[in-house]
C-alpha cells in the first residue's frame, strides 16, 4: 500500500486536505467518494521522487485529448455536485492541471465564461476537444439547471465510448494487419513480379488461360492509370467528407448506417442503451421527464434519434405516456416499451430505464463479439482467395508450358 495526498470537498462544501493509504489510485478515489468526499486533487505522496506507475498515469491528468476531457469533466461534475459555482469550479480545475495545450483551453473557456458567454458556447470554440454531442448536452444542462448531472452522464458516456473503442481496436488489430499485408502482397505481385513473368509467357507461342489474361489486364490498368486511380479515390473521399458535413448529408448517412445489415442492429442496441441509461440517471435524480428527454436529445450523435427524441418530447408534452410515444416511433424494442409502460404505472420508471440499458448494453457487447468473430475469418477467406487466384493465374501458364515440353 502507498500513501496518497488529496484535496476534497466535504458534504458541507468546505475544502479539506489529508492523506490516505491505498493500493491504487482507483481504489483510493472510490474510498474517498464512499466517505462523502468529492476529491479534486489526488496523487501519490512520493510522486516527486519517482515516476508514477502505469495505472496512475492512466488515471492522472493526461496530456491526451481523451484523458484530459474525461478528467476535466469528472472533476467538474464532482465540484458542481458539491455546490461549487461553475466559474469557481473552473478556477479550481485550472490550478490542478499542469501547463499544457488543454490547460490553455480551460483558461480561455473560463475567461469567456466570465466575459458573459454561456459555458456551452465557450466550449464550442474548441471542437478538437469538445464535440457537438458534448457541447449540446452541456447546453441542455445549463438551460435545465442540471449541469452537474449532465457532466456525470458525460463522464459515463466518455468512459463507455473509450471501453468500446478499445475493445473494437483490440479485436480488429489482426484483421487490419492481415488486410494491409495482403494488399501489399497483391500490389507487389501486380507491379513487380507479374511483369517479369510476361517475358516467360511471351517466349512461347501459346494462348494464355483466362485467369492469366484477367490478371495481366488488371495489372496493366493499374500500372498505366495509377495516378488517376489515386486522384479518383481522393476526389471520392473529399466529396464524401464535404457531403457528410451538410445537414442533409449527415441525416442520410445516419439513416444508411442504421439500415446496414449487422452494423445497423449493433447501432440500434447501442443508441437505445445510451438513451435509456441517461434517462434512468436523470429520472432517478429527480429531473422531470420532459426535461430529461430534451437533455438526452443528442446523446447518440445520430440525427435520426435526435429527431425521434424531439418527437417523444412533443408527444409527452401533449399528454401521451412515454411508452405510447415510443411505440409510435418504431425505433425502440417492444420489450423495452413494455417495461417502460410498467415503470410508468408503478412509479419505477427511472429504475426500469437503468435495467433496460444494462440488458441492451450486454446484448450489444455479445452481438459485437459475434460480429467481430465472423468478420475475422471472412477477411481471412477473402484475402486468401485473392492471393490464391493470383498464384493460380501466374502458375497456370507455366504448368501448361511444362506439359507441352
Amino acid at each position: 500500500m502507498e500513501e496518497y495526498k488529496y484535496k476534497a470537498i466535504n458534504k458541507e462544501g468546505a475544502t479539506i486536505t489529508g492523506s490516505i493509504m491505498g493500493d491504487s489510485y482507483t481504489k483510493v478515489l472510490r474510498e474517498l467518494e464512499s466517505a462523502g468526499l468529492q476529491p479534486f486533487y489526488l496523487r501519490k505522496a512520493n510522486s516527486q521522487e519517482r515516476r508514477e506507475s502505469k495505472e496512475q498515469r492512466t488515471h492522472s491528468f493526461s496530456s491526451s485529448k481523451h484523458g484530459s476531457v474525461l478528467l476535466f469533466t469528472k472533476q467538474l461534475a464532482n465540484l458542481l455536485k458539491a455546490g461549487i459555482q461553475l466559474d469557481e469550479a473552473l478556477d479550481i480545475i485550472l490550478n490542478i492541471f499542469k501547463e499544457s495545450p488543454f490547460k490553455n483551453v480551460i483558461r480561455r473557456v473560463t475567461e469567456s465564461l466570465k466575459g458573459g458567454r454561456s459555458f456551452a458556447s465557450s466550449l464550442a470554440d474548441y471542437p478538437e476537444y469538445f464535440n457537438n454531442t458534448y457541447v449540446t448536452m452541456i447546453k441542455a444542462g445549463e438551460e435545465s439547471g442540471y449541469l452537474s448531472l449532465v457532466c456525470r452522464q458525460l463522464v459515463d458516456d466518455i468512459e463507455e465510448n473509450h471501453r468500446l473503442r478499445s475493445h473494437i481496436i483490440t479485436s480488429m488489430i489482426y484483421p487490419i494487419i492481415l488486410i494491409v499485408f495482403s494488399l501489399l502482397a497483391v500490389l507487389i505481385v501486380l507491379l513487380y513480379i507479374l511483369p517479369k513473368f510476361i517475358y516467360i509467357y511471351e517466349s512461347y507461342d501459346q494462348s494464355l488461360p483466362l485467369p492469366t489474361i484477367i490478371l495481366l489486364r488488371f495489372s496493366s490498368f493499374i500500372t498505366e492509370n495509377g495516378v488517376s486511380i489515386l486522384l479518383f479515390f481522393f476526389l471520392i473521399i473529399s466529396i464524401f467528407w464535404f457531403y457528410s458535413r451538410t445537414e442533409k448529408g449527415k441525416s442520410n448517412l445516419d439513416q444508411l448506417l442504421l439500415r446496414l445489415p449487422g452494423i445497423g442492429n449493433l447501432l440500434y442496441k447501442l443508441y437505445v442503451s445510451r438513451i435509456t441509461r441517461a434517462l434512468g440517471v436523470l429520472l432517478n435524480n429527480g429531473v422531470p421527464l420532459l426535461k430529461s428527454l430534451k437533455i438526452v436529445r443528442d446523446i447518440t450523435g445520430n440525427t435520426i434519434y435526435s429527431q425521434t427524441m424531439d418527437e417523444l418530447a412533443l408527444q409527452v408534452e401533449r399528454g401521451s405516456p412515454l411508452s405510447q410515444a415510443m411505440s409510435s416511433t418504431g425505433v425502440f424494442p417492444d420489450i423495452s416499451i413494455y417495461l417502460i409502460g410498467v415503470g410508468e404505472r408503478t412509479g419505477e420508471l427511472g429504475n426500469l430505464m437503468t435495467e433496460i440499458a444494462r440488458d441492451l448494453t450486454q446484448e450489444y457487447m455479445e452481438s459485437l463479439d459475434r460480429f467481430l468473430k465472423f468478420f475475422e475469418p471472412s477477411i481471412l477467406i477473402l484475402m486468401g482467395g485473392i492471393i490464391a487466384f493470383l498464384v493460380f493465374a501466374m502458375v497456370l501458364p507455366v504448368m501448361r508450358i511444362n506439359t507441352i515440353m
